[in-house]
C-alpha cells in the first residue's frame, strides 16, 4: 500500500533525481554510483599561530562538483530525507580515513559538527550538518556526536566573497556552547572551499583546549 501511494506521489509531484533531474527517483542508479565515497586528504589547516607546529589534515568524502554538488544542494535546501543515507555513507568513510591517519579508534574521538548560521537554520528549518551526522550516527555507534560549537556570526552570504574576504568574515564566527569533551575531536562541515569556516572552527576548539585530529 505504501509503495502504491509513493508511486502516485511521484506522478503527481514529479519527483526528480537530485543529481541529474531524471523524473521518478530521489537519486537515479547512475547518480547513486557517482556518490560512492572517495575519501582523501585535500589540504591542511595551519594553526601554528595558535600552537607551535600544529597542522590539522582536512579530509573530503566527495569532490564537490557534478552529482555531489547537486545532491548536497538539494539536501540542504530541501530538506530531502531520502538523500541522508547516500550522503552519510561517504561521510562515514571520510571520518574513518582521518582516524586511520592518526591511529585512533572510532571510540577514542568525538565528532563536532560545524553549525550553520542561525539565520540559515531559521530559513531551512534544520541544520544540515548536524542532521546528517545525527542520522549517520543513529545507525553507527562507533563515534560520539557532540555539538560543541555555536555560530555567532551575523547574517549575510559569503558566496561572492574572495578567499581573503571569507577568512576575514569567519574570524570570531564561533564560540563554545557546552563543556569541551575530554576526547580528541574531528570537525565536520558540509562543504570546504577556501577552508575559512573550518579553520575558524578548529581555531576556536584549540584555543579552548581541545585536541584535534
Amino acid at each position: 500500500m505504501f509503495r502504491a501511494v509513493n508511486d502516485v506521489a511521484d506522478l503527481v509531484f514529479s519527483r526528480s533525481c537530485a543529481g541529474c533531474d531524471l523524473l521518478g527517483e530521489i537519486l537515479c542508479p547512475r547518480c547513486v554510483r557517482a556518490l560512492r565515497a572517495e575519501p582523501r586528504i585535500i589540504k591542511t589547516i595551519d594553526l601554528t599561530g595558535i600552537h607551535a607546529g600544529l597542522q590539522i589534515p582536512v579530509g573530503s568524502a566527495l569532490p564537490y562538483f557534478g552529482v555531489a554538488r547537486s545532491a548536497i544542494s538539494d539536501y540542504k535546501n530541501g530538506p530531502n530525507p531520502g538523500l541522508v543515507a547516500h550522503l552519510g555513507a561517504p561521510l562515514s568513510e571520510a571520518i574513518r580515513l582521518i582516524l586511520k591517519r592518526v591511529n585512533k579508534r572510532p571510540g577514542d574521538v568525538v565528532v563536532v559538527p560545524v553549525p550553520s548560521r542561525r539565520s540559515s537554520i531559521r530559513k531551512r528549518g534544520f541544520d544540515p550538518v548536524a542532521k546528517l551526522l545525527a542520522a549517520t550516527h543513529s545507525g553507527d555507534d562507533t563515534f560520539r556526536l557532540q555539538p560543541v560549537l555555536r555560530d555567532v556570526r551575523r547574517s549575510g552570504s559569503t558566496r561572492r566573497l574572495s578567499a581573503r574576504e571569507r577568512h576575514g568574515r569567519a574570524r570570531g564566527a564561533f564560540d563554545v556552547r557546552i563543556d569541551l569533551p575530554p576526547r580528541p575531536c574531528i570537525i565536520v562541515d558540509d562543504v570546504v572551499t577556501t577552508g575559512a569556516t573550518i579553520h575558524e572552527a578548529a581555531a576556536t576548539l584549540v584555543i579552548q583546549g581541545s585536541e584535534l585530529v
